[in-house]
């Protein structure tokens, strides 16, 4: 059981923080995950069973009230057994990291259990408030986050700080809406949305994704849902109506007509020659 919580747009909290999404976790089956990082913060917050948690070439076991901050850039991976399924919600925040005394581990470690009842009493509120998203509920999630990094400050003495962005480097916001794309590149999203998302205008969005990666958010989403149209169409035998709905076209015809557009034969011709390459003229 996965369920993301995601604002339309990241909830500012604090002097500098900014939460882009909650995710709850339960493990319904052995898993061992891959190695991933992220250009935002992460912190999970363990609520049962047991599990491990890797953290570039270290692995640590955790269990209930356990929770681990992992800062911007970290490779982790998650697992769990089917025995004792671990189950955990995961914040992502933007703007803050941990000053961390060995910042080559990247992540800190500890127990929540003295805290649990008030832990778990905001968590709980988070979730609810980003699910409902009632009236004013950025502002209550705003100061719920306040609330919980106090708590994070008391249980581990390390209050996070702001995320100090190099001289000359590209907003890390950029590198976090790219990663966004990759994994959202199927969703219906258009600029206005990737600009709120960022906190930019969307004519200054363009400006600086351009300059950053050489192309568009909306061409880049595009290069990345005709990648997997091609992955798909030479790997597997889905329908064309299979393969849109998958990639998020409105229909199969519309689908088959920007393919034949963009590369200059159909989506059924692609098949064809991708399976017989010998054949081509």
């Amino acid at each position: 059981m996965n369920k993301l919580f995601e604002p339309k747009k990241p909830v500012s909290f604090g002097s500098c923080g900014k939460l882009h999404y909650a995710f709850h976790s339960l493990f319904e089956r052995d898993w061992n995950g891959l190695r991933h990082s992220h250009n935002c913060s992460e912190i999970f917050f363990c609520l049962n069973g047991r599990g491990s948690f890797s953290v570039r070439d270290k692995a640590e076991k955790v269990g209930p009230f356990d929770f681990v901050f992992v800062n911007p850039h970290v490779e982790h991976s998650e697992s769990s057994s089917i025995e004792s399924p671990l189950e955990y919600v995961c914040l992502g925040i933007s703007g803050m990291e941990l000053p961390l005394a060995n910042p080559s581990g990247g992540y800190f470690l500890a127990n929540y259990k003295n805290f649990s009842a008030r832990i778990l009493g905001l968590l709980s509120a988070l979730l609810h408030e980003l699910q409902a998203q009632d009236q004013s509920f950025e502002e209550i999630c705003s100061h719920l986050m306040e609330i919980m990094i106090l708590y994070l400050d008391r249980i581990t003495s390390f209050r996070p700080v702001p995320t100090l962005t190099p001289s000359g480097r590209t907003d890390p916001m950029l590198d976090w809406l790219r990663e966004y794309l990759d994994e959202n590149f199927a969703r219906d999203l258009n600029l206005d949305q990737l600009a709120v998302k960022v906190g930019m205008n969307k004519y200054s969005l363009i400006k600086n994704f351009q300059q950053r990666y050489g192309t568009t958010p909306i061409h880049y989403l595009l290069d990345r849902r005709f990648s997997q149209a091609k992955f798909l169409l030479e790997t597997t035998q889905s329908t064309i109506r299979q393969i849109s709905d998958a990639l998020g076209f409105s229909s199969p015809s519309y689908f088959s007509q920007c393919f034949q557009r963009r590369e200059g034969i159909s989506p059924t011709e692609y098949r064809l020659r991708a399976s017989h390459p010998h054949d081509r003229s």
